[in-house]
């Protein structure tokens, strides 16, 4: 789990290590956020979500924060409704090894949301022009919008579609997404960046 990919060899340096994420998982609830994503790799049942979880439930009951936990197989198309419907949330992804080593799509759309400055532009396969355009005052056209990707959501969860074109005419083409990823792994960062490369 160590920044520093040093192998941790005792329990008080495991402390040590978990007590300086904490710190970070709460610099990442605060408004002026210094970067948008965190990526923590670790061993399997070591606490990166037992640490995590209790943190960001703490800072949304305070009504600090809005805040997603994924966890386990999700898709491109559902973690980009997910975002659409919570654009300014903190979103805890737990072990989506199908995201985040995604080469095409997956690795995309996680690049554009940890972009450094504070209100990023998240658009579905580079502004696909079947998609429907957003305007972002357009209230009334974007609630059309999501009634639609709920549509698509239920399709994908009965037929257990996950492919991208299913997206289509569906998706809004573009949202401004102003919050943060904290991604939880078992992958090694070598692996992740192998992927995303």
């Amino acid at each position: 789990m160590s920044r520093h990919a040093q192998r941790i060899e005792t329990y008080e340096e495991l402390n040590a290590e978990f007590a300086d994420f904490e710190a970070q998982v709460r610099m990442m609830c605060e408004a002026e956020r210094a970067v948008n994503v965190m990526v923590v790799s670790g061993d399997p049942g070591i606490g990166k979500s037992h640490r995590a979880k209790p943190i960001l439930e703490e800072m949304k009951h305070a009504g600090k924060i809005n805040y997603v936990y994924l966890q386990g197989q999700i898709t491109p198309v559902q973690l980009y409704i997910k975002m659409w419907e919570n654009p300014d949330a903190i979103f805890l992804l737990d072990d989506v090894n199908s995201i985040i080593t995604d080469p095409k799509v997956g690795a995309s759309l996680l690049k554009a949301c940890t972009d450094t400055i504070p209100e990023r532009i998240i658009s579905w396969n580079s502004r696909n022009p079947l998609c429907v355009k957003v305007s972002k005052y357009d209230c009334q056209n974007n609630i059309e919008i999501k009634e639609k990707m709920e549509e698509i959501v239920e399709t994908l969860d009965r037929k257990g579609l996950t492919s991208a074109h299913e997206a289509g005419e569906t998706f809004p083409d573009m949202f401004y997404f102003t919050g943060a990823l904290i991604i939880l792994t078992n992958k090694s960062l070598s692996t992740i960046d192998k992927a995303t490369e």
